[in-house]
């Protein structure tokens, strides 16, 4: 059994020696980031994480030295990461005094210095930072393998990542307002989202009904097409709204007897409510999604056609650029008389 629990985690987010409001909003949120620290440490916080996002090496060495600072006045775990290029880079962070270093795992060399320094650190003393679930389902055992800590750079549900791996984690937000907060505490569940013409993913969605209504674009309604404790949530006016058909159902005999029209949300079941996918339901029904499908008529009569990801992306972009010569002054800008140009 896991145990888990949530902590308070402030995020520093240092920019030429100041602590700015995001990694794409530089706005200055204090000119000192040490009396910053010192405050979070004494009111309640239970770890803090710090980002360094210079780009130039001495840039980053006068990040790192603050990290040092910070480190000898606070009382509470760090763990920091940014600029992180190389194995020296790492033990820099360490040596300040982080608990952990982080890695960016979205950058090209991010993985190979994800195992080398997990060899040469100890995995425990490693972090890496994820934008999605996908990335973390792609390379689940090497992140497990030679990581401590995963740090999500935007906001999911921790308790649908809990039932992925048992890797501590972090999920990292931008806001403190009141009812966002509220927001994120609400009940949350790991589908797969399949749209027209493109390849599932991965998310993590409030199981609120208004939530799901967004998600599938109306009144949803639900088909349960397989022998797994999965179901397909649809919206249930999608054809009579001439939606895009989406995806086929096959019977028993691999025989077509419905599509789905626009995008739909394959979730699992307990007896009587929605909950998370496991792992081994994302990726069965990944690959039964991964080919995007098209429904062409022949003497009247509807086929469907699998495609790969990439040919559905270019038959978009196609179906894009004829909606637009057949409606040549949609898309164009207009001046203030109302006039395209």
């Amino acid at each position: 059994m896991v145990a888990s629990y949530k902590r308070l985690i402030p995020c520093i987010l240092i920019a030429g020696g100041k602590a700015v409001k995001w990694f794409d909003d530089k706005t200055v949120v204090s000119d000192d980031v040490i009396s910053l620290a010192k405050y979070y440490s004494d009111h309640g916080a239970d770890e803090l994480i710090v980002f360094d996002l210079s780009d130039l090496d001495e840039e980053h060495d006068e990040a790192i030295d603050l990290m040092k600072r910070m480190n000898r006045i606070i009382r509470i775990p760090m763990i920091a990461g940014g600029n992180v290029k190389r194995q020296e880079d790492v033990k820099k962070i360490l040596y300040a005094g982080a608990k952990r270093a982080i890695l960016n795992f979205s950058k090209q060399d991010s993985p190979k210095l994800m195992e080398d320094a997990a060899k040469r650190f100890g995995k425990e003393k490693i972090a890496v930072s994820l934008h999605d679930f996908d990335a973390l389902f792609k390379h689940q055992h090497k992140i497990e393998e030679c990581c401590g800590e995963i740090v999500f750079m935007h906001r999911l549900d921790l308790d649908s990542v809990m039932n992925v791996t048992d890797i501590p984690c972090v999920i990292l937000t931008d806001t403190m307002d009141e009812r966002e907060v509220s927001e994120m505490q609400k009940e949350m569940m790991t589908v797969l989202v399949v749209e027209p013409m493109k390849a599932p993913y991965v998310k993590s969605i409030p199981n609120e009904l208004e939530d799901l209504q967004q998600a599938v674009g109306g009144d949803i309604e639900m088909t349960y097409p397989f022998e797994d404790e999965v179901g397909i949530l649809l919206n249930g006016n999608g054809k009579f709204e001439g939606l895009p058909l989406n995806r086929a159902l096959y019977d028993d005999h691999g025989q077509v007897y419905d599509a789905i029209a626009g995008t739909f949300l394959v979730v699992g079941l307990t007896e009587d409510d929605f909950t998370s996918l496991t792992p081994e339901q994302i990726e069965k029904f990944k690959e039964k999604y991964q080919s995007p499908e098209v429904f062409p008529l022949f003497n009247g009569e509807l086929h469907v056609l699998k495609m790969p990801p990439e040919e559905a992306k270019e038959q978009k972009e196609k179906q894009k650029k004829d909606a637009q010569q057949k409606n040549p002054a949609k898309g164009k800008k207009k001046n203030r008389s109302g006039e395209a140009r």
